[in-house]
This record gives C-alpha cells, structure tokens and sequence, in this order.
C-alpha cells in the first residue's frame, strides 16, 4: 500500500457523509460560478492530476464523487478511499473555488 493512500475501509456512513458534501459543494460551486470556468481549466486540470498520481483512482469515493459517477457494482466492494489527502482533497478542492468567486 502506498503511503499517499491510507486504506480507510469505508464504512456506510462515512461513505454517506463524504458523499453527501462532496454533492453539497459540488451543487454550491455549479451554482455559483460559470459553468465554463467549471468545466474548463481548473476542474479539468485537478482531476487529470489525481489520475495522473493516483493509479487507483477508480478505488476513491470522493472522485466518483466529484466527477459525478457512479464506481461499477463490481469496484464497490473496492471502494476504500475516502476523500484525498491534503491538497489533493476533493473538498478542499471544490471549497477553494467556492472561495475565489466568493461564496
């Protein structure tokens, strides 16, 4: 296991509640910033990362989360990642868009 990937074991409700914020922000940031700022560099270029670092990055909820898919019945068991850590955290990801166009 590499170090960067703490294995979490995700339960139900851990698994529910980074989701459901995942969503909230997600919502907040489709909202509130022009949908072409979202879909352009800065989204585009953040999870181009996270797969680029992350070969397992179909194993992270907070991926699925963000890009707004749904892990294959047969990864679901795999799941085991929360959210990224540090700065390649989904949430503060979505939160530092929220923060440069104002929330």
């Amino acid at each position: 296991m590499n170090e960067k990937e703490p294995k979490l074991g995700i339960n139900q409700e851990v698994k529910e509640s980074l989701a459901g914020e995942i969503i909230r922000l997600r919502a907040e940031v489709i909202s509130k910033i022009d949908k072409r700022f979202l879909l352009s560099d800065a989204l585009i270029l953040f999870v181009k990362g996270l797969r680029e670092k992350y070969p397992n990055w179909k194993n992270w909820l907070a991926y699925h989360k963000l890009v707004g898919s749904s892990p294959p019945e047969s990864d679901e068991e795999e799941m085991v990642y929360e959210d990224f850590p540090g700065e390649d955290s989904v949430v503060l990801f979505l939160e530092s868009l929220l923060d440069k166009r104002g929330r």
